[in-house]
């Protein structure tokens, strides 16, 4: 037995060396593209249902020719058995870009046949035969009827403009694209179809069960029979008479197929060649060129194969027979399906006898394939003539065939494995007996037509997917695939802070495995999260969705490490059994050249062969997999000295093959992960109390509590162990030491599982190495060396070679370079786990004395050479986000190596076969598209991560140059830094800053963090420019020129650094960049180097990195330029300049201060100035500009160009600009001391204010006679009061500034000369003899007036436009200054704060400012009384009049204050009644005043009989008068009477005075007893003390006519309102007061004589016509008797007095 091993493993090795050589030593597939959800069309009669049939799943298809003639597109067909009448079409773009898959489901009314064929007539062979073009589906139904599907030929539609990526199935829409032909008459006579093909251009064969074959026109609309196919008489006849002697369906076609063409002479069309292959195994072959008259070639029953195994290689000697097996004749054996070549006819073969299920589609339940030579030689019409004879058995292809393929030099088998079940102690069995045969899985299969004699590894997709299983491992409580991958994952030097490692740092690094093995798919992923209970996450990226499942299941981003990697062992294993689920393979068929094609379940893939690197790898995996390796190492015996020790370097892949597959798949991907740098850049995490030990959520709660302990348990240890030391003792099994508390008998048995595998796995290794010779290091580096990266000569083999040959899409080209990559990856991770159990075992492993550290030195560089296969690997399984994938838009982005390499790559050129194309790209990714002669470990790629880093950053593929970062600065294991990259090399910096400056244009909190962050990297990298870097420390510069990390060139510099700074600068001028080694472009300086950085940064907008980086490059001005003044002159200032404009947009007013200052001219300085202050004064700046400039230490000499600049930005700002200029330069002139420099710079904009306050005015909405503001050509009412409202508020504000700094100003200095008024004025005209232009002569012109035009007063007061003088008698001089006092400014104040305060409160202040101000005043006073603002209308009387105008607009206030308080008073009775008799009050009370104010007043008032509108907009008058203390919003029915009241004697008090008559006093009694002439209201007490005692000492004796008393003025006014009760007491009283005077001479005097008797006698009459007065009347009558007596007597005394 032991012999019977070690020969078959060394035939293996001997065979894998001799198939090395070439292409076809093994297989693989690569997906081409997953196809979208498909498309439903139901036929006419049909529903969209599913129905379940008894057939397998069957699928077929055809490369479509494309306009070019290259088979650009697949065109599949699928018929599923849970969906058995519907069709499923695809069409798959093969090649090209912007196209993608079209998936179509036609359903049925019956039931389909598990066959189906399709007729390409493509545009060439139509116009060659006359016939029209397009594609054609046909499909048989269990009715009998067919079905024919059309659809236009994809080259149709690639030469048709705009229709170029459409697909053919695009265009079949509805029934009406679905022809159905039912009882075809050529059809019944077969009595039942079991196959059809489709031959030629238009033609149909259809293969019935008895033996018949019928040619249609696949054309035709009733597909029209053209012939009838039979064999020749003699054999007609022989299978009638065999017919008696032979099973049920013997003579039914199984198998149809047009059989290629023989080459012949150019010119010549080809033939038309159908095979026929019956159930009795009995060929047919005609020739149907001629359809009408097909000529039969050969009929003949196929040679009996021989055994298996009976034929050392591959071809056999035609003819040549082999003995039956035993109990087994040539009756029993049965034809199941066939495939047809050049040359050769695959036919798969059972024993009818062994319970295959006879009908019209047989399913066997094994058999063999047989290949057999078909030589056909076509000569004229009529001539030709064809042989057939066995070739070879296929050996390994025992087994359930469903579909046959001969493609090229190669043939493919679609098998279905037998099903898996466990016996009653759970072990796994083969099961070939029951009905559970159908459930098995199908596999694929494939041999090179030279090589039959022997199985070929086949790598296809499932087995891709099912490498994922191993994270379930044997069984649900098995965690310790899992359990690997966490302690290689979880390890301190692999995730920084791994004891608090975080779900969110190891996720996307489990979830990428899915696209490192070739298998994402959202739709399996969305199936797998189902099956383990777990929501969906939304989105289109695979591994971004998958890792993100994986963090919830974990229980969030913040989840310990080690539960992310139990919720990955899973969803892993759930996805593989999904994947095979929904991927499973359906059929093959022939594509391209001699390529493959694989129909899957929702997508396609094509195979190709394994080139040489592969072979090796996969012949040695295949022997470190075969029974007894383990046992003896894979050696020879004594009679088979030959084994591995023959070959030793194939014998040390061998072993490392079987260490990976003692670690494990899932300990494998996190050791590649390790390798790759997975997590270098992982931040140390934080510092609380979270530990892996217990889980943040309950995320695993699937996963069983083995299962997890065991992953708790391996992630603990490892902590502080050189990580390829611990997988090489993960892989042959730790052994801890016992805790001192004990342990269980569970873990004492598992502790001794794990010695003994320890010692087993110690003794296998000792038994190879011993075999390796005695140093295992050589063969070791043999091995790496056959692993090397080589440069592919694609020209020769892209010429010759027909394999896969074809343009081949992106996807597909780098898929085949993943795979290539990959298994470079398994390999050289076996060596270095080999390497390192060498040096971790030493002796005790069976190394040589010294060997340890021969294997110690090897491994940086079986750990660079793994690091190139990862990048590799990754860079073509990871697709693009960046520019590269908004090309291909909406079609599915191309990998990442479409972004580093360039359009016109070798490994792209047309008519390359997958396995060259691939290896190619595998080669480019690794050394470069120029093409070096071997991968340089020295440096662990450090040249080849810089190139690949600068095209990913070039190419927007920023994630991606992150990853290609943690993987060149990923430290090897053993901690040999120094023989390794050093994590500082200047590029790699470079590289990271650029990074991270990709942060600072998202912005968000983090960018002034990722600013600094870049910046550090940039500074540190400037160690690789000559001269600079001094802050970068770690960085050998003192190394030779060998482009090792950390050394430089001979000028000292950096190459690679020096090649991104030119890519950079590339990139923002748009010019192309040279490469590396173009020594004609000079090398960048350090100055050169900072000013680019300081321009990536602007065009990044981060103005701080800019600045920091101009900062930097000023220091280097002086060393860039030691001895040229001028050009350190011109660069300094430059700097400068572009520092002060970052400064500026930084809002860092001192640093821009200084670059003003350091600027080297004065001129420059000046204009660096204005500069500065326009940037303080920019609209919108909340940055404090206007603040800093008070702040800015100005000198003498800067001072004035500050304010010349402040005054042009005032004269040219907005007026409500924010920050105003005007008003920086008022508060500069204040903070310097400057009152009047201040006062006349707020006032120039207060002028400013003025004429915008006139032009709002113009286009504020009047209010119209209902009271409602109708809208003009300035919008709506609101809106412009607003407006008008902000803009008095903003002029009142300057007015009031002006005056308080002029009040600072000395007594004599109040004044403000307004020079800037008579420059913006017009030029004032004056005559030659000295007329003036104006009416007065002296020169003189009013302020008001339109500074553009000419105005002056009529005698009506109407101003007009003058005529201009001649104009040859006039000249221009200046107008002498204005001057503007202080007293002028409170006037102009006065005016503006009331018409402020009436706008608030809602009055109409348009007509006022469309006047003059001293005509406009009465009616602001009368306005303000109107709305209640008597202080401020007392203000503005007082301000602006004097006199006896004064004095009237005084006595209106007191009228009107008096008829508010008698209003008030009267509401309280009843609000009603005085509310409708309000306007008749007024009115009476109006009428009892006089002159023109009260006519205005009166105006004023009648406008308000409604509510007056009111207005918060101005912050300053809302919250109270801006003139007047009251608040704005107190009206008459808001006062109480009181306060009335208490108002006007304090009015009355101030202003009543006797200068003015006591009129005021008069005239509020007379507005009061009008205002309450309906209420009856009686004047307070204090008012008529103020008529009758007047406001001396005298007493109320005198008359009636007294000194400080007028009493006659308060009788006139109860007269005249019919107050005849008062009137009559008030003459009572004064009669009265006056008999109680002392003597005759007091009662005589004047004053005291004289009282209005007519009007007492008036009163009287006036109280007789009241019946209620009567008693006062007799009273007053009496008096006036007496009063008259009096006087006579008193007369008659002074009378004798004077005698």
């Amino acid at each position: 037995m032991f012999f019977k091993k070690s020969l078959g493993i060394s035939l293996l090795i001997r065979t894998m060396v001799a198939a090395s050589g070439r292409y076809g030593a093994g297989f693989a597939e690569v997906l081409l593209e997953e196809h979208p959800t498909s498309r439903t069309v139901c036929a006419a009669g049909a529903r969209d249902s599913r129905v379940s049939t008894t057939h397998a799943d069957v699928a077929g298809g055809v490369q479509l020719v494309g306009a070019n003639g290259e088979k650009r597109r697949l065109l599949s067909w699928s018929i599923r058995r849970d969906d058995g009448a519907a069709l499923r079409l695809t069409e798959t773009p093969c090649a090209g870009k912007g196209s993608r898959s079209h998936a179509l489901r036609i359903v049925f009314p019956r039931q389909l046949l598990p066959i189906a064929a399709i007729v390409e007539t493509d545009p060439h062979s139509a116009s060659r035969d006359g016939i029209a073009a397009g594609v054609r589906v046909v499909v048989v139904d269990v009715g009998g009827a067919v079905h024919v599907v059309r659809a236009p030929h994809p080259a149709e539609l690639e030469a048709t403009p705009g229709r170029r990526a459409e697909a053919s199935l695009a265009a079949v829409r509805d029934a009406q694209d679905v022809h159905t032909v039912h009882d075809s008459p050529a059809l019944s006579q077969l009595e039942g179809v079991s196959s059809v093909c489709p031959v030629g251009p238009r033609l149909l064969a259809f293969g019935g069960m008895t033996g018949r074959i019928a040619l249609l026109d696949a054309l035709s609309d009733d597909l029209a029979p053209i012939a009838e196919l039979k064999p020749a008489t003699l054999a007609r006849l022989w299978n009638v008479v065999s017919l008696a002697n032979t099973r049920g369906g013997a003579q039914a076609i199984r198998a149809l197929a047009q059989v290629p063409s023989p080459r012949r002479q150019r010119g010549e069309s080809p033939r038309l060649l159908l095979a026929a292959l019956r159930s009795d195994c009995h060929l047919q072959l005609w020739d149907v060129t001629s359809a009408a008259k097909p000529i039969s070639l050969v009929s003949t029953t196929l040679p009996q194969p021989p055994h298996e195994g009976g034929y050392e290689s591959g071809g056999g000697s035609p003819g040549s027979r082999a003995p039956d097996s035993p109990g087994s004749s040539a009756n029993d054996r049965a034809a199941h399906c066939m495939g047809c070549g050049d040359g050769y006819v695959a036919v798969s073969t059972y024993n009818a006898k062994e319970g295959a299920k006879e009908g019209q589609f047989p399913r066997p339940r094994t058999g063999k394939v047989s290949v057999y030579a078909l030589d056909v030689k076509v000569g004229a019409e009529g001539s030709s003539s064809a042989s057939v004879a066995f070739h070879s058995p296929v050996v390994g292809s025992s087994g359930k065939t469903t579909s046959l393929v001969v493609s090229g030099e190669s043939l493919w088998a679609l098998q279905e494995a037998p099903g898996r079940r466990k016996d009653a102690s759970g072990r796994l069995l083969d099961s070939l007996e029951g009905d559970d045969y159908d459930v098995g899985r199908r596999v694929l299969k494939g041999w090179p037509l030279e090589s039959l004699n022997r199985p070929h590894p086949c790598e296809t997709l499932g087995d891709a997917a099912a490498a994922l299983d191993g994270w379930a491992g044997d069984s649900a409580d098995d965690a310790g695939a899992a359990g690997a991958a966490a302690a290689l994952l979880l390890r301190g030097a692999a995730v920084p802070g791994s004891g608090n490692a975080t779900a969110a740092d190891v996720s996307d690094d489990l979830a990428g495995e899915l696209a490192t093995r070739g298998v994402a798919s959202n739709a399996v992923l969305s199936a797998a999260l189902d099956l383990v209970e777990q929501p969906s996450p939304a989105g289109v990226d695979v591994v971004d969705r998958a890792s993100r499942a994986t963090r919830f299941a974990a229980g969030g981003d913040d989840a310990p490490a080690a539960d992310a990697v139990a919720a990955w062992s899973l969803i892993a294993p759930a996805y593989a059994r999904c994947w095979r689920g929904m991927r499973a393979p359906l059929g093959i068929l022939c594509g391209a050249g001699t390529a493959a094609v694989v129909v899957r379940d929702g997508a396609c893939s094509v195979m190709r062969s394994l080139d040489a690197t592969e072979a090796s790898a996969s012949a040695a995996a295949l022997a470190a997999r075969s029974p007894g390796f383990a046992e003896n190492g894979g050696s020879g015996s004594a009679s088979n000295p030959g084994g591995m020790g023959a070959l030793p370097h194939l014998a040390a892949l061998a072993l490392g093959c079987h260490l990976n597959d003692l670690l494990g798949s899932p300990a494998c991907h996190a050791m590649d992960l390790v390798a790759g740098g997975a997590g270098a850049a992982t931040g140390s995490g934080s510092n609380g109390d979270r530990s892996n030990g217990q889980s943040s959520a309950s995320g695993m709660y699937r996963a069983s509590v083995a299962a997890r302990a065991a992953v708790k348990e391996a992630a603990a240890f490892a902590a502080t162990e050189d990580w390829l030391d611990a997988a090489v003792a993960l892989a042959l099994g730790r052994v801890t030491q016992q805790p001192r508390g004990g342990m269980d008998d569970t873990a004492r048995a598992a502790l001794r599982e794990r010695r003994a595998r320890q010692r087993r796995a110690a003794g296998t290794l000792r038994v190879c190495l011993a075999r390796l010779g005695s140093d295992p290091t050589r063969a070791i580096a043999r091995a790496l060396d056959s692993m090397d990266f080589q440069p592919v000569e694609v020209s020769a083999e892209g010429e010759d070679s027909s394999e896969g040959a074809g343009e081949w899409a992106e996807g597909a080209r780098a898929q085949a370079a993943r795979q290539q990559a990959g298994a470079r990856c398994d390999a050289t991770r076996g060596l270095l786990l080999l390497l390192g159990a060498i040096r971790w075992g030493g002796a005790r492993v069976g190394a040589p004395p010294g060997c340890d550290a021969r294997a110690a030195s090897m491994i940086p560089r079986a750990a660079a050479q793994h690091r190139a296969a990862l990048l590799a690997r990754w860079l073509t399984a990871t697709p693009c986000v960046g520019a590269a994938a908004e090309r291909v838009a909406p079609a599915p982005a191309p990998p990442l190596s479409a972004a580093i390499l360039p359009s016109n790559a070798a490994s792209a050129r047309p008519g390359l076969p997958l396995t060259v194309a691939g290896a190619a790209l595998c080669a480019e990714i690794v050394l470069g598209a120029a093409g070096v002669s071997h991968y340089r470990v020295e440096d662990g790629g450090y040249r080849r991560a810089v190139e690949i880093g600068a095209e990913l950053y070039a190419g927007g593929e920023l994630d991606a140059l992150g990853r290609v970062l943690k993987q060149a600065r990923a430290a090897p294991p053993g901690g040999a830094s120094d023989q390794s990259m050093s994590h500082d090399a200047p590029a790699l910096l470079f590289l990271q800053a650029l990074r991270a400056s990709a942060n600072i244009a998202l912005g968000g909190v983090s960018s002034d963090a990722s600013t600094e962050e870049a910046l550090g990297l940039f500074f540190r990298a400037a160690s690789g420019i000559e001269g600079g870097g001094d802050e970068s420390p770690g960085v050998n510069m003192d190394a030779d020129t060998s482009m090792d990390v950390g050394t430089t060139a001979s000028d000292g510099s950096d190459p690679l650094l020096q090649h991104l700074v030119k890519l950079l600068r590339s990139i923002m001028s748009g010019f192309p960049a040279g490469g590396i080694d173009d020594g004609e472009i000079p090398p960048v300086s350090t100055l050169e180097y900072y000013e680019t950085l300081m321009l990536f940064f602007e065009r990044l907008g981060c103005s701080l990195g800019a600045m920091r980086c101009a900062h930097a490059a000023l220091r280097e001005v002086e060393r860039a330029h030691p001895e040229d003044q001028n050009r350190r002159t011109s660069r300094a200032a430059r700097l400068w300049a572009n520092l002060l404009q970052y400064a500026l947009d930084l809002g860092d007013w001192s640093g821009a201060y200084a670059a003003v200052l350091s600027v080297p001219t004065d001129d420059a300085q000046n204009a660096a100035l204005r500069r500065l202050v326009a940037a303080l004064c920019e609209p919108g700046d909340v940055r404090g500009g206007a603040a800093a400039l008070v702040s800015l230490p100005l000198g003498v000499d800067r001072l004035p160009v500050v304010v010349r600049a402040l005054e042009g930005r005032a004269a040219a700002a907005p007026i409500d600009a924010s920050p105003n200029p005007a008003l920086m330069l008022h508060a500069l002139h204040v903070a310097r001391g400057a009152p009047k420099e201040a006062a006349a710079a707020i006032l120039r904009h207060a002028r400013r204010l003025g004429e915008a306050v006139t032009a709002i005015s113009m286009s504020t909405p009047t209010r119209s006679a209902s009271g409602v503001y109708g809208g003009t050509r300035g919008g709506t009412g609101g809106d412009a009061r607003a407006r008008l409202a902000d803009a008095l508020e903003a002029h009142a504000g300057a007015l009031l500034a002006a005056i308080n700094a002029l009040r600072l100003c000395p007594p004599g200095a109040r004044f403000v000369t307004e020079e800037w008024r008579s420059c913006e004025r017009k030029l004032r005209e004056l005559t030659i003899d000295g007329e003036a232009g104006d009416e007065d002569g002296d020169g003189s012109r009013d302020e008001n007036e339109n500074p553009k035009e000419s105005i002056e007063k009529s005698e009506g007061g109407v101003r007009g436009r003058r005529a201009p003088p001649h104009p040859k008698r006039r000249r221009r001089v200046a107008p002498p200054p204005e001057t503007t006092s202080l007293s002028r400014l409170l006037r102009e104040y006065a005016l503006v704060a009331s018409r402020l305060e009436l706008c608030v409160a809602g009055a109409d202040v348009s007509e006022s400012l469309g006047s003059s101000d001293e005509s406009s005043i009465p009616g602001t006073v009368a306005q303000l009384c109107a709305h209640g603002l008597f202080q401020s209308a007392t203000k503005l009387a007082c301000s602006w009049c004097e006199g006896e105008a004064l004095n009237e607009l005084v006595t209106v206030i007191a009228a009107t204050l008096a008829a508010r308080a008698a209003l008030a008073q009267t509401s309280i009775g009843d609000a009603r009644s005085v509310g409708s008799n309000r306007e008749y009050a007024i009115d009476r009370a109006l009428g009892a005043a006089a002159g023109a104010a009260a006519a205005a007043l009166g105006e004023a008032v009648a406008a308000s009989d409604e509510p007056i509108p009111r207005s918060a907009t101005a912050s300053l008058a809302s919250a109270g008068g801006v003139l007047g203390g009251e608040a704005i919003a107190s009206a008459a029915a808001d006062v109480s009477p009181a306060a009335a009241w208490s108002a006007l004697r304090a009015f009355l008090d101030k202003h009543c005075t006797p200068e003015r008559n006591f009129a005021p006093s008069e005239a509020a009694a007379r507005a009061a007893l009008a205002a309450g002439a309906n209420a009856s209201l009686r004047l307070p007490q204090w008012l008529v003390r103020r008529f009758t005692r007047g406001s001396g000492a005298e007493g109320t004796s005198g008359g009636m006519a007294r000194r400080g008393a007028n009493p006659t003025a308060l009788l006139v006014a109860y007269v005249q309102n019919g107050r005849l009760e008062e009137a009559a007491r008030l003459a009572l009283a004064e009669l009265r007061a006056h008999a109680a005077g002392t003597d005759a001479v007091t009662r005589t005097k004047f004053t005291a004589a004289w009282f209005p008797t007519p009007l007492l006698m008036h009163v009287c009459d006036l109280t007789a016509q009241d019946s209620k007065l009567d008693g006062l009347r007799l009273e007053l009558e009496a008096e006036l008797d007496k009063h008259r007596r009096r006087s006579e007597a008193d007369t008659a005394k002074l009378a004798g007095f004077a005698r």
